[in-house]
């Protein structure tokens, strides 16, 4: 399974819920609903309208979708790939979430990458289309 930002929090709850899922990819995923509320301005009114509230008004419902709160329950290995320059899902959340991962006990894979946007994700299409196995190959920036 893979997703690429939202999708990346929803590939993370499918992780968390399905067993079928053997191997996910997550690129530039929201892993942190919170912080990406408290990020993003431009997404809070999105986030009231999806969610229904804010982070302090329901927290549960924040909780449920960031997965550094349960990624000791995600069921699969996990790849990260996130850009350092990601202006639209921070860094530090990819950074958050394989510390998470980490203290799980998770197997998981972290490629970060230093480039904007377009030429990342003609990268992320190189390494997916060469294998992920084969990522040392291409070189990155």
């Amino acid at each position: 399974m893979m997703g690429v930002s939202r999708g990346g929090m929803m590939t993370y709850m499918a992780a968390r819920e399905d067993s079928r899922i053997k191997k996910a990819v997550v690129i530039s995923g929201v892993s942190d609903a919170f912080m990406s509320y408290d990020e993003r301005i431009d997404m809070q009114q999105v986030y009231k309208e999806l969610v229904g509230e804010t982070p302090e008004s329901n927290p549960e419902e924040y909780t449920k979708r960031s997965a550094t709160y349960w990624a000791d329950e995600i069921k699969c290995p996990i790849l990260i790939i996130h850009s350092k320059l990601d202006k639209k899902v921070s860094f530090e959340q990819a950074e958050k979430m394989t510390k998470v991962l980490e203290e799980a006990g998770k197997e998981y894979k972290f490629i970060s990458m230093k480039m904007m946007y377009m030429d990342f994700i003609r990268k992320i299409f190189l390494l997916l289309w060469s294998g992920v196995s084969n990522y040392r190959n291409i070189k990155f920036r």
